[in-house]
């Protein structure tokens, strides 16, 4: 499960037919073969990490500073989900391996948090 950080990461989809960048506050997909700009996403703050869903279609932003996710979907442009745990914090977030849930965890490990993307149901392991 691949992951790129810090300022211009970048990173191919499972699938290899993208391929995502980081600028600071801007998530940029491309075309992997011809590096024509696909989509075009803003974040709230400063990105620390993306990852790629499984299935190549949802990308991850991890904002470490404001211990927040976002989703983007390359299909759904006007789609997005914002993720915050205020009880217990996010230090990371990875993707189930279905993609259609992110799982957070939070400093020290003390919880585990299954979000839904399409219910938006929520699932805390402590």
């Amino acid at each position: 499960h691949g992951a790129a950080n810090g300022h211009g990461g970048v990173l191919y989809s499972p699938s290899g037919v993208y391929l995502a960048s980081m600028v600071e506050y801007r998530l940029v997909i491309r075309d992997s073969t011809t590096l024509s700009v696909v989509a075009l996403f803003s974040c709230l703050d400063r990105i620390s990490t993306i990852k790629w869903a499984p299935d190549s279609l949802r990308v991850l932003c991890f904002m470490k500073e404001r211990a927040m996710c976002q989703v983007f979907d390359i299909s759904e442009p006007d789609w997005t989900a914002k993720i915050e745990d205020r009880a217990a914090g996010i230090a990371t977030a990875i993707w189930a391996p279905d993609a259609r849930h992110v799982i957070t965890i939070a400093e020290f490990a003390v919880r585990l948090t299954a979000w839904s993307l399409n219910s938006k149901a929520v699932t805390h392991i402590n």
